[in-house]
């Protein structure tokens, strides 16, 4: 089916964007001809669903003379009785005076989003807005003349009405303070009509009730910016209002303009060289981690950023969906060791250029001229600057090795690849400070996901060593933290923890850094945390589908799943082909026994990734009698243990879940999850889904700290004092600090 029709009958018409017919077992029915296809788009949507001949000739043919436009009118007819006859309709009663439609079996995503609209239907009103994005009414279908007029009137009509049901199904979610949903439900809306100033209004309530003045702040700046452009006016009463404290008398909670957040694009390449993208993408990406690092500036991820390309490069475009107030874009051409780079600073809301400057320099000042370029957009920004550890001469070769590796993708497969270029580069430049890092963390990748069990404290030494060195040459820098954090033991949470804190110190406002922190809370229980840090992942990264559908998996194991399912299904129709965003939601369906939910994204993707599989697996066998489930389930889980020395924490939830709760702990007793035989189990940073919505049940028995115990994490809830989300949430069913305690002095 169609991604924006959807079906409240037999056969369906997708009206806004390319018109498109839809038979009852969802397939396209072609209509070759344009008037045709307006002919039933006009009879749907007339009053009475009816017309004269004279008015559809006129309308279709003035141009022509009568006769001839009553044979134009009869050929359509047939041509549209065939059509409806093959989508299984016969719904076209044609006399010798007028045609009407008979709409009985006949609907459209027009209806079915104004239906969606007056019954307070949001799941429908999202997923229709969402999928018709800022699509007009029958695009393709603008015939000009009588045709043309009316469809002009009739798309100011159907906008306006879209408008008003849209204004108070808004107005309703806010009386009951449901802001979670007036904030999901505006952000589709503005995807459309980024200048609707009521709905601005009342996404800037929703941002101010959650506590996020920042959105709130950026949510204004990006409608001021629109309207100056377009319109040449500021935002209105409504909106201003929206900014005021409830207990202020005409002060803005928040100062006005904003707190800068810079977007830094993607430099052109100059000339267009396929060969050479990676160098101008990679000199663009230093020079973004440059200005993060060396001012008191926030930057948007390069995931983020990077996205806008070519044309796309439009400053009111970037600043309404990324929330940027400024953008930093350039060029860079290079000729053999030399180079030239242009920059300019732009403030989004004037469209005024603050910065621009041109460097032809040597490749091997690369260093000294992102540090100019990065001085003068903080001066620009009146922001604090300081000069870089790596302003210093660079072997113009290392550099080239340097970016080659970078421009690599992250992938498992890549990174031995990435390895013996930063390898080559830190031979030839051995100072190379930001080389050092990036090799370190693809040392810690192999370590930590690649290595077999007896090559692990290899792989980890050199990881260690590239971090050292890493860390001498700039003791600044986040990276090589991170890195070492990924190859401690699983139970190392202290350490692990420590060095987080250290990365997110130094580099606060970058979203890698602050992923691994949400996922560190994530796996010790703090999901409120985990949640927190993954918001402020994706406000610097809002483009990035990991962070968005970890942060809507967060909102699911706090038991805020209608926030949660919202999310889902926004990423969804934003990222269709990620698997780990159909595998999320299709287990919490599986785990709360929403078969509905699992329903619609297993047949929404049919992708063979593990971790559709593993989703996929996990529903099949949980429908399934019980004997099939329990059989199945011991199977798996002696295979594991023999094999790993361990079982699976995701299997073991399953064990419990289906009922085995004696067997599930004494596989739990049996296993070692801290040196397995298998490897450093992935799980040990998936540890958290324990504390989420898919392991309620074993969670609620007094026995589920012994899990935790074997985990490494009694010790460390009791040594810091800094205890899980579920000691408090737990306290009706038993008293979970105490049963810590308690396992902790029977083993001591």
């Amino acid at each position: 089916m169609a991604d924006s029709a959807i079906v409240h009958a037999k056969v369906t018409m997708k009206l806004f964007g390319a018109f498109a017919l839809y038979g009852r077992q969802g397939q396209v029915v072609p209509i070759a001809g344009r008037r045709t296809r307006g002919l039933l788009a006009y009879l749907l949507l007339a009053n009475g669903n009816s017309a004269t001949r004279e008015r559809l000739s006129g309308l279709f043919w003035g141009d022509r003379g009568e006769a001839q436009a009553r044979s134009s009118l009869r050929q359509c007819l047939l041509e549209l009785r065939a059509a409806l006859a093959e989508a299984g309709l016969d719904a076209l009663v044609a006399t010798r005076e007028a045609v009407r439609l008979d709409p009985e079996w006949l609907g459209s995503d027009v209806n079915a989003l104004l239906t969606a609209l007056s019954a307070d239907d949001l799941a429908s009103v999202l997923a229709t807005i969402n999928s018709i994005g800022s699509s007009r009414l029958l695009e393709d279908l603008d015939l000009g003349g009588s045709f043309g007029e009316w469809l002009d009137q009739t798309r100011a009509q159907i906008d306006q009405l879209l408008a008003s049901g849209l204004a108070g199904l808004v107005e309703r979610l806010e009386a009951r303070h449901d802001w979670a949903n007036v904030t999901a439900l505006a952000d589709a809306w503005l995807r459309r009509d980024p200048a609707d100033e009521g709905v601005v209004a009342a996404a800037i309530r929703a941002d101010l009730a959650d506590g996020a003045t920042a959105s709130a702040q950026r949510r204004f700046v990006a409608l001021e910016t629109l309207l100056a452009r377009e319109l040449g006016v500021e935002p209105g009463k409504a909106v201003r209002e929206a900014l005021l404290g409830k207990e202020s008398a005409g002060s803005p909670i928040i100062n006005l303009p904003a707190e800068p957040l810079l977007a830094v694009m993607a430099f052109d390449n100059l000339p267009p060289d396929a060969e050479m993208e990676y160098f101008s993408e990679g000199i663009s990406e230093e020079i973004l981690q440059n200005v993060a690092r060396t001012s008191s500036l926030k930057v948007i991820a390069k995931a983020s950023s990077f996205q806008f390309r070519g044309r796309d490069k439009v400053t009111a475009t970037i600043a309404a969906q990324l929330g940027a107030t400024h953008l930093l874009d350039g060029s860079v051409r290079r000729s053999g060791d030399k180079v030239r780079i242009t920059a300019a600073l732009v403030e989004c809301a004037t469209q005024t250029t603050l910065w621009s400057g041109r460097f032809d320099r040597e490749l091997s000042d690369i260093f000294a001229i992102q540090d100019e370029i990065a001085s003068a957009v903080a001066r620009g920004l009146q922001k604090l600057f300081a000069v870089s550890d790596d302003a210093r001469p660079v072997d113009p070769a290392a550099y080239d090795q340097y970016l080659r590796a970078r421009s690599l993708s992250g992938a498992p497969t890549n990174v031995e690849a990435c390895i013996a270029l930063l390898e080559s580069a830190t031979t030839l430049s051995p100072d190379f400070a930001a080389a050092w890092s990036s090799l370190a963390m693809a040392r810690a990748i192999v370590a930590r996901w690649n290595a077999d069990p007896q090559e692990f404290e290899n792989s980890r030494y050199h990881a260690v060593t590239a971090v050292d060195k890493a860390i001498a040459l700039d003791p600044g820098a986040g990276l090589p933290l991170v890195a070492l954090s990924l190859i401690e033991r699983p139970s190392a949470y202290q350490i692990r923890e420590s060095l987080l804190q250290r990365a997110v110190a130094a580099s606060p406002y970058d979203s890698e850094v602050l992923k691994h922190s949400s996922d560190f809370a994530y796996s010790v229980g703090r999901v409120r945390e985990c949640l927190d840090l993954a918001l402020q992942a994706g406000e610097i990264d809002p483009l990035n589908a990991v962070i968005s559908n970890n942060a809507a998996m967060a909102f699911a194991d706090l038991g805020r799943i209608p926030e949660a399912l919202i999310m889902f299904d926004q990423n969804r129709l934003r990222w269709p082909d990620f698997d780990w965003g159909i595998a999320l939601p299709i287990m919490v369906g599986s785990f709360t026994g929403d078969w509905d939910l699992v329903d619609r994204f297993l047949t929404s993707n049919t992708h063979a990734s593990p971790h559709y599989k593993m989703a996929y697996s996990t529903a099949m066998l949980l429908r399934a009698p019980i004997e099939t489930q329990h059989g199945t389930i011991r199977h798996v889980a002696q295979e594991q243990l023999a094999k790993n020395g361990a079982v699976e924490i995701g299997l073991l939830q399953m064990m419990y879940y289906t009922g085995l709760h004696d067997e599930t702990f004494d596989f739990i007793a049996k296993s070692d999850f801290e040196t397995p035989k298998g490897g450093m189990p992935g799980g040990i940073f998936l540890s958290g889904i324990i504390f989420g919505v898919t392991n309620i049940p074993m969670r609620s028995d007094p026995r589920f700290v012994q899990l935790c115990d074997k985990l490494g994490l009694c010790d460390y809830w009791v040594t810091t004092g800094r205890w899980p989300d579920c000691a408090q949430a737990l306290r009706e069913q038993y008293d979970f600090r105490a049963a810590v305690h308690g396992v902790i002095a029977a083993r001591s």
